[in-house]
C-alpha cells in the first residue's frame, strides 16, 4: 500500500474533525490497522486521533475506498464516536 490518493478532505467544525475519503492501491484487502497506519502517516497525526468508518473494495480492482475522521485528539474522538457494544459491556463490568 504505498500509493494514497485523496478524493475529498471536508473540515468540519461542528464536531471538530477532518473527514477524509481517501483511495488506496494494494493488491489484497487492507485490515483496519493498516489503513490507518497509512493514514496517520500522510496527514501526520497519531493513528489515536482515527475512528476508521469503512474500507470499501469494488470487484477486480486493487483500488480500495477509505472513510475516516480525524480528530485533533483521543479524548474528543472518544467523546463523539460510538464505541461498539462489547467495549461498552466491559466497562461496565469493571
Amino acid at each position: 500500500m504505498s500509493e494514497i490518493k485523496i478524493i475529498q478532505d471536508i473540515k468540519n467544525p461542528l464536531f471538530n474533525r477532518r473527514e477524509i475519503i481517501a483511495e488506496i492501491k494494494s493488491e489484497i484487502s487492507p485490515k483496519s490497522s493498516e489503513a490507518i497506519e497509512v493514514l496517520s502517516k500522510h496527514f501526520s497525526v497519531s493513528g489515536e486521533h482515527i475512528a476508521l468508518k469503512n474500507v470499501l473494495g469494488n470487484f477486480g480492482s486493487k483500488m480500495f475506498d477509505l472513510h475516516a475522521n480525524i480528530y485533533s485528539s483521543q479524548k474528543e474522538r472518544d467523546a463523539i464516536e460510538k464505541k461498539p457494544k462489547t467495549s461498552k459491556t466491559a466497562e461496565v463490568k469493571k
